[in-house]
């Protein structure tokens, strides 16, 4: 029985979808008579490319649209049906830009459905091949919305951007203040013109311009400040600033873990008086055994449990906290695994139970301490 002249809709489409169905089935299912079976053929992406070639010809719009979205499309197809049949599909990555561009031309002919098709067509994909021109020619469409999506879409070019600058619309500003195409002097301009609209957009780039730093750190917003504070390319001259200045403790901690400061900026950083960013400092990974030694002497024992706990912590740093005053520090010591043996065999005779409990249970323990502690009737 040939299944492919079932009467029943659903079998002929199960047809199409069943993975092992033979070429011979999908060629012959690629006439059928109802373009829902084609259009499912048109998506799979089992189906050839010699099928997916000839179901461009086909005349329903539906099977057009299922072949734009298709990843096995071969590009000359989804170039005719852009630029003949006025279909693309923005998702996939292999529509040339003169099929995007064809679309756009046909959508801005016909004010019917522009909103939904626009919003479609210009998402901000990585790997879009919107063209340029196409963009720079929308960027002073008079609808607000399409001028946002062109400010943010990352194929934009620079002279575009230029020209939205002074745009009444705040998401156009934000798109420009994001915009990896946007220029450190286009931003300085964006940002002169624009402060409290753009700075926030500003600070999620993925690298805030250096000329704007210092601008950025004026900001009475602390979310705008904290990204500044952590950013990679943040001179060291700004970080002192920080330091010095910053009343904030979330921007004080996010430059704690800024992996740039340097050794000097450390030592500067560990007198500071919030207790909370020193703990932060602990985990820095440029930090000198100076550093950890005047971190183990902190006044604040937040600090020490901090020091005392660290993956990182010198031996000989361990060594002097074993004698810390404050038990939970000690109990830090004894569970740490970078505590010298010699440290541990101290801690086996310490008054307080709960550390010599806790010092049985680290694997530098030498044996002979461990069978001590086993004769300890209290342990």
């Amino acid at each position: 029985m040939d299944l492919t002249q079932d009467e029943n809709l659903n079998i002929r489409l199960n047809l199409v979808r069943h993975r092992s169905s033979q070429i011979e089935i999908l060629e012959r299912l690629a006439q059928d008579e109802s373009d829902s079976v084609r259009a499912e053929i048109a998506g799979n992406k089992n189906t050839p490319v010699e099928i997916l070639t000839q179901l461009a010809q086909d005349s329903s719009r539906r099977v057009w649209e299922k072949l734009t979205g298709n990843q096995n499309t071969p590009v000359e197809v989804l170039e005719f049906l852009g630029v003949e049949k006025k279909v693309a599909n923005a998702y996939n990555r292999k529509t040339p830009g003169n099929a995007l561009a064809a679309v756009v031309e046909h959508t801005l002919k016909n004010s019917y459905g522009q909103e939904k098709v626009f919003e479609y067509l210009l998402r901000n994909l990585e790997g879009s091949q919107m063209p340029a021109s196409t963009l720079e020619k929308l960027s002073t469409n008079t609808t607000s919305w399409i001028r946002s999506n062109v400010a943010h879409h990352r194929n934009t070019p620079l002279s575009a951007l230029e020209k939205m600058i002074d745009d009444t619309y705040e998401p156009v500003l934000w798109g420009i203040a994001g915009n990896p195409n946007s220029s450190p002097q286009l931003l300085e301009r964006l940002l002169n013109k624009h402060d409290e609209e753009v700075a926030g957009a500003m600070v999620e780039r993925n690298e805030i311009p250096v000329n704007l730093m210092e601008r950025l750190l004026e900001n009475k917003s602390q979310y705008v400040r904290q990204p500044v504070a952590s950013s990679l390319n943040l001179p060291p001259e700004l970080m002192a600033k920080i330091i010095a200045t910053e009343p904030e403790e979330p921007v004080l901690i996010s430059l704690a873990r800024n992996p740039n400061l340097t050794p000097e900026l450390l030592t500067q950083f560990i007198q500071h008086s919030n207790a909370n960013v020193r703990i932060a400092l602990v985990r820095h990974p440029n930090l000198t055994e100076a550093h950890w030694q005047q971190l183990a002497q902190d006044k604040a024992l937040p600090v020490r449990e901090a020091v005392a706990a660290n993956g990182n912590v010198p031996a000989q740093v361990l060594e002097l906290l074993s004698t810390d005053e404050k038990v939970e520090v000690r109990l830090k010591v004894v569970t740490n695994s970078r505590t010298p043996a010699s440290a541990l065999v101290a801690l086996t005779q310490d008054e307080d139970l709960t550390i010599r409990a806790a010092v049985a249970t680290n694997p530098n323990l030498p044996s002979a301490q461990l069978e001590q502690l086993a004769r300890d009737e209290k342990v």
